[in-house]
Formats: C-alpha cells, sequence, structure tokens
C-alpha cells in the first residue's frame, strides 16, 4: 500500500510539472518565437520543482538540497526524456499514431521515471544514513 501511495504522489507530481512544463513553454514561445530554447527553460523548471517536491513530499530526503545530487537529478532526467521521445517515436513508426504514440511513451514513461526517480533517492538516503551504509 505504501508503494502504491508512492506512486500516486509522484504522478500528481509529475502531472503538475507537465502543466508547468506546458506553461512555460508556451509563454516563452510565443513571447520569443523560438522553439530550443523555451523548451530547455520550461524543461529545467519542471524537472526542479519535480525534483523539489518529490525529495520533500514522497522520498523522504529531509536533508538540504544538495547541489551535487541536483545536477545528478537533471543528469538522470535528460536520459528519462530521451527515452521517452525514442519510445514515442518508436510507438509512431510501429502505429501510424501520433496520439496513441505519444500516451503509450507517456505510460511507459511514468513506470520507468518512477523507478528510476525511486532508486535514485534510495540511493541518496542510504549515503546520508550511516547506519544504512554500514548494513549495505
Amino acid at each position: 500500500m505504501k508503494r502504491f501511495k508512492s506512486f500516486i504522489i509522484f504522478s500528481v507530481i509529475g502531472v503538475l510539472c507537465v502543466l508547468i512544463d506546458y506553461s512555460i513553454y508556451i509563454f516563452l514561445f510565443n513571447v520569443t518565437d523560438l522553439i530550443l530554447i523555451p523548451k530547455i527553460l520550461s524543461s529545467i523548471a519542471s524537472v526542479s520543482v519535480n525534483y523539489f517536491l518529490n525529495s520533500k513530499l514522497n522520498f523522504d530526503n529531509q536533508k538540504k538540497i544538495n547541489i551535487k545530487f541536483y545536477s545528478q537529478y537533471l543528469i538522470i532526467y535528460a536520459f528519462l526524456i530521451a527515452l521517452n521521445a525514442v519510445f514515442n517515436s518508436l510507438f509512431i513508426k510501429l502505429t501510424g499514431e501520433v496520439k496513441l504514440s505519444f500516451w503509450l511513451a507517456a505510460i511507459i514513461a511514468a513506470f520507468t521515471n518512477y523507478f528510476t526517480v525511486k532508486a535514485y533517492f534510495s540511493r541518496i538516503n542510504k549515503n546520508k544514513n550511516p547506519i544504512l551504509k554500514k548494513i549495505t
């Protein structure tokens, strides 16, 4: 039951972050008419909110936010975003359906992201806890 609750919290945070990403992207796109810079900035903002909310509300990381761990998190999410794009492209090639492919890739991404981020925060919490560090 605890894992299900954790996944639900992760999902709600994820939906919020998608809305943040989309809102910032559309705003910056309309202001600048650029594509890449608004997407990079909106992604960084979304992943940052995701990091702070998940670290505090979902994965028991009550310590101060550490720039080293935050930087690692950004790198992990860059990989996860790239993985999502690969799945999306693959599903478009297989099905020919853009909307269906988006949602299939999003479903896979939700689970992949959850387990990757959970493992990441577990590693952080283990490394910060000297008792856990000695046991494992």
